[in-house]
């Protein structure tokens, strides 16, 4: 409730104003990330992953930038204890969450505790920038620690402060005649040009060189995309693929007998290749084991169409015998992950989930 503008057109301004790297930093959340890093593909900028987090029971906070994949880790860990530890304190478990990240704050006595503690720290010269003998500035001076200025952008244009002053309203539940300036943004923090920042920051020429080289360090440009499956803890230590053969093969053997025909063989093996080479052998494995907690079970949907999934006793009908189709289920061509659909008796239910 303070930012106006969609990802997509903050990132078509940052483009047509000659940008090529942006950071997007949602408070206490990365609900933004995803929008945010496929419309900077879109426009050719280079997104930098971030966000700002606060402390609950004061007014302080931190935005916290991720140079690599641990920094990622860290950041998202960091987000989960903001929401669920009650006694969350900022200044002291941010330390054990940094490694990874740049943090940039304002806070005079944040500074130095996390400069002792090694965090990677800078001066966040944000929207309005600090005098060069404010206590801040002094004591960054003092520890070697890198200003830079990040202006803070609120809406586009300048003539949407009134919308922003809208949001902050209907976020704060208030009227806008209640609105003090600590709700809301200043009407100079819209989208502004790379011009009009080194105007603003010029008593701060070596911030805006700072924040040139922190945007290096930054390389981190998201997540890889893709689906990530339940671990299975494997206490045979084989591969995790191997196993699964091994089930399949035991459970063959007990729904067409030990003589396995030619036909069962190549079933298995086709659909086996594909489930390798989608990365989805862990899920057959998670499933047996849920489905074994039952004493009955009816697995149904477009699952019934894996002679796999039959053998390990995830559903109970042949595919071979009734012709079903595997790909309908299972194809390498599929965008989404597919589901295997259990029915559990009702009164077995919690127990399972439990």
């Amino acid at each position: 409730m303070w930012g106006t503008a969609s990802i997509k057109n903050l990132c078509r301004q940052a483009k047509t104003l000659g940008y090529q790297k942006m950071a997007l930093t949602d408070t206490d959340n990365l609900c933004g990330m995803w929008p945010f890093i496929n419309a900077c593909r879109h426009q050719g900028l280079k997104p930098i992953i971030g966000a700002e987090i606060t402390d609950p029971h004061t007014s302080h906070r931190a935005v916290c930038l991720v140079k690599n994949r641990k920094g990622y880790s860290n950041l998202t860990q960091l987000i989960t204890k903001r929401h669920i530890d009650k006694n969350f304190s900022l200044k002291t478990i941010l330390p054990n969450f940094s490694k990874g990240l740049v943090v940039l704050t304002k806070n005079h006595e944040f500074l130095p505790f996390w400069h002792e503690n090694n965090v990677d720290v800078a001066v966040n010269l944000a929207r309005n920038p600090l005098s060069q003998h404010h206590p801040l500035c002094m004591t960054a001076r003092k520890l070697a620690i890198p200003m830079v200025a990040t202006p803070g952008n609120f809406f586009l244009n300048k003539e949407d402060v009134k919308i922003h002053y809208m949001l902050r309203a209907i976020g704060n539940n208030t009227c806008l005649s209640r609105l003090t300036h600590k709700d809301v943004a200043s009407d100079t923090a819209f989208f502004g040009s790379p011009d009009a920042y080194r105007k603003k920051f010029n008593i701060f020429s070596d911030a805006i060189k700072s924040s040139f080289t922190l945007a290096e360090k930054l390389e981190f440009q998201g997540p890889d995309f893709g689906i990530v499956m339940p671990p299975f803890e494997n206490d045979t230590h084989l591969p995790v693929d191997k196993l699964l053969y091994q089930k399949t093969l035991k459970g063959a053997k007990i729904r067409y007998g030990s003589s396995l025909s030619g036909r069962v063989i190549r079933r298995i093996d086709h659909e086996l290749k594909i489930i390798r080479q989608i990365n989805f052998c862990e899920y057959f494995l998670v499933v047996q084991r849920i489905i074994k907690k039952a004493s009955r079970i009816c697995g149904r949907g477009s699952g019934a169409a894996s002679i796999v999934a039959y053998c390990l006793g995830i559903t109970n009908v042949c595919p071979i015998k009734y012709n079903l189709y595997f790909e309908r289920f299972l194809n390498p061509d599929r965008k989404d992950p597919p589901d295997i659909d259990i029915d559990f008796a009702w009164n077995e239910r919690d127990g399972i989930l439990n």
